[in-house]
Formats: C-alpha cells, sequence, structure tokens
C-alpha cells in the first residue's frame, strides 16, 4: 500500500506540485510581494510551498488507500500521512537550501 500510494502522490505531483506553485505565486504578487516589496524566493512562499506539497501528497495518498484499498478515512489517517509529509517535504526543501541546484 505504501508504494502504491507514494507512486500515485509522486506521478499526480510531478505536475500537480508545480502548478501549485504557480497557483501560489500568482495570488502572492497581488497580495503579500507589494506589501513586502519581496520576490518569489522568500520565506514565506517557502512555507506554502512546503504546505502545498505535503497537503497534495497527503490528499493523493488518503485517496490511493480509500480507492484502491478500499481503507476508510479517519482524521487520524489523514492527520498520521500529513505529518509524514510534512516531514519528508521539509527534508526535500533544507536539501535544496543547502546544496542547491547547479544550472
Amino acid at each position: 500500500m505504501t508504494v502504491v500510494m507514494n507512486i500515485v502522490s509522486t506521478t499526480v505531483g510531478i505536475l500537480g506540485i508545480p502548478l501549485s506553485g504557480l497557483l501560489w505565486e500568482l495570488i502572492a504578487s497581488i497580495t503579500i510581494q507589494p506589501i513586502f516589496n519581496w520576490g518569489t524566493f522568500n520565506p514565506v512562499t517557502w512555507l506554502v510551498s512546503c504546505v502545498l506539497a505535503a497537503s497534495l501528497n497527503t490528499v493523493l495518498e488518503v485517496a490511493t488507500l480509500r480507492l484502491l484499498f478500499k481503507i476508510s478515512w479517519t482524521k487520524k489517517l489523514f492527520w498520521w500521512l500529513a505529518v509524514a509529509n510534512f516531514i519528508t517535504v521539509r527534508m526535500a526543501i533544507i536539501s535544496i537550501m543547502i546544496i542547491p541546484p547547479k544550472t
């Protein structure tokens, strides 16, 4: 089950996470960026990106468990997956900050 739900969240997330980031960028460009005179890579955007990625992964994984494995949705299941996803997404973001990708 773990492998399948991670395959689903990875496959959908390849497009879903960048699209959610673009949506956030559109929202931020008319809300917080003009107020604080910030560019794209600011602390709020990093936090929101982390939350969006972890949330999308969590929703996809819960949906996979419900639809493919007929596991009942519970708040406990959702929050455990959310915490696990937040930790792993945060680790990915930290790894990018420590060793930025070369362009």
